[in-house]
């Protein structure tokens, strides 16, 4: 998870910055044009008739806008990556979390005393899978929120074109349903 954060974080920066320096390139051309539009508007002589000065205008006031439309689309861009890069953070770090418990819970469950054991043995072995089935569900909450934080990304077009995020979440949720499907069998065994 975490080279994926950093390889993902290292794109998302250079897109950014690639950006900004292609906008800084251009501006002070766009600025100069600009400009020079200006000075033919008020020089008599490079505009002598009205259609002239017309379709100047016209042509310097329509570059104007489409340069600032530009400029603020890349604002709105770098907001919203920088947004996408926040939220994707937090799915991660709370799918990591919820993995690591994952994991151990898996463990726990793949080796419970229940065959071949004494009465005595086996009533306490019913009482810590009783204890260890309230934590697994428990935990379907911080599972929900992991779902949750996706819908919102996928819903949004904000997810990753590789669809591992997807794979995460699809992952974690078959996961969790075999480690409820296994504690239930091993209760089922002890009862």
């Amino acid at each position: 998870n975490s080279s994926y954060s950093v390889l993902t974080s290292l794109c998302v920066t250079s897109d950014l910055q690639e950006l900004q320096r292609d906008i800084e390139q251009h501006s002070a051309g766009v600025s100069s044009v600009l400009a020079l539009c200006e000075v033919l508007l008020r020089d008599r002589d490079a505009c002598s008739g009205r259609p002239d000065c017309d379709s100047l205008q016209q042509t310097c006031s329509s570059l104007d806008r489409r340069w600032r439309n530009i400029c603020s689309m890349s604002v709105e861009r770098r907001v919203r990556i920088e947004e996408t890069w926040r939220l994707w953070s937090k799915f991660l770090d709370d799918y990591s979390r919820f993995e690591d418990w994952l994991r151990s819970a898996e463990v726990t469950a793949a080796n419970p005393q229940s065959a071949d054991v004494l009465y005595t043995v086996a009533k306490e072995e019913l009482k810590k899978f009783e204890a260890f089935q309230r934590q697994v569900h428990e935990r379907l909450t911080q599972l929900e929120l992991v779902n949750k934080q996706y819908r919102r990304l996928a819903r949004e077009n904000r997810t990753d074109s590789s669809s591992r995020l997807k794979a995460l979440v699809q992952e974690g949720n078959l996961r969790w349903d075999g480690l409820q499907r296994r504690v239930a069998a091993v209760l089922r065994r002890l009862k």
